[in-house]
């Protein structure tokens, strides 16, 4: 069984913390369309190597802004998701977005900031060749053991778009099991060009420290 404590510590440019898995209500039911999931497997590929022979762990519901005071989110970071920390507000982190990848469209993070709100569900596998489990400690089913752990664990935000869904921005959480460094989270901005999507910036917003 995997253990799903992590207690290495917390380094941010906001406050430090421990990350740990706790319990998760049922988000609402509602998913994530096929382009939020073309574009969320877009910024994994584009930012992780993770080798076809392993599996990774999806957390069974989007992250949001809340921070609680009993936190519901797979991945969790001094009460928070890991899109802010309790020092910041939305509005803080929307403006340092702005500030380290300014190509990003306002209405983008205009977006962001509505989308970050609300939790909908993630059901089915995302378009990637590595297996993966869906999966939320909420679920009553315990964590799938056969394949041994997974390469890591990974939580996302809803997608944002421009109005021509050809500009995205989303946060992106992942926690490995094996080296800290491999774990922290991150907006990722992308760009569709000839019908692909690659990753046009990052701002980094937590790190564990090794």
């Amino acid at each position: 069984m995997l253990s799903l404590t992590f207690r290495a510590g917390l380094s941010a440019t906001a406050c430090a913390a421990t990350a740990l898995f706790l319990v998760r209500t049922p988000a609402i039911a509602q998913g994530l369309d096929d382009t939020e999931r073309a574009v969320t497997a877009a910024a994994l590929t584009g930012t992780r190597t993770i080798p076809d022979s392993s599996w990774i762990l999806v957390a069974d519901h989007t992250a949001t802004f809340e921070c609680l005071a009993s936190s519901q989110d797979l991945i969790n970071i001094g009460g928070c998701s890991g899109m802010r920390v309790q020092s910041q507000t939305a509005d803080d982190i929307i403006a340092r977005i702005h500030g380290a990848i300014p190509a990003i469209p306002i209405g983008v993070l205009a977006d962001l900031k509505a989308g970050g709100n609300t939790s909908v569900v993630i059901s089915g596998a995302l378009p990637l060749r590595v297996r993966q489990v869906i999966w939320g400690p909420g679920s009553g089913a315990p964590i799938p053991s056969d394949h041994g752990n997974p390469a890591v664990a990974i939580a996302v935000s809803r997608v944002s778009f421009d109005s021509s869904r050809t500009k995205a921005v989303l946060y992106l959480g992942a926690m490995s099991w094996t080296d800290a460094r491999e774990s922290y989270g991150e907006y990722i901005y992308l760009v569709k060009a000839r019908n692909a999507w690659s990753v046009a910036g990052r701002m980094r917003t937590w790190q564990l420290a090794p």
